[in-house]
């Protein structure tokens, strides 16, 4: 997330904006830029990646999830040394 922050404003840092639109729009059109942008280590970009996850999911609907809580006592445990006793 601060990779792409920082290549945002990097690239925009020399722009004068006279209104929060036309930053706005500004930025939609980096992040769609950035996102359409190839990976470096492997195939694909950002959007055909998210794509296929939801595509995955779509084919493989989970249940509802039902979570169990278990209460657990941590207590520490403390040894004091009797120096005096053997």
């Amino acid at each position: 997330m601060r990779c792409k922050l920082r290549w945002i404003v990097a690239a925009l840092r020399h722009h004068k904006f006279f209104s929060l639109e036309e930053l706005n729009e500004a930025i939609r059109e980096l992040l769609a830029k950035l996102n359409h942008r190839p990976f470096r280590k492997k195939d694909g970009t950002r959007v055909s990646e998210t794509l296929n996850r939801l595509q995955v999911q779509d084919r493989h609907p989970r249940g509802p999830r039902i979570h169990t809580l278990q209460i657990i006592d941590f207590s520490r445990i403390v040894r004091v040394r009797d120096w005096g006793r053997p």
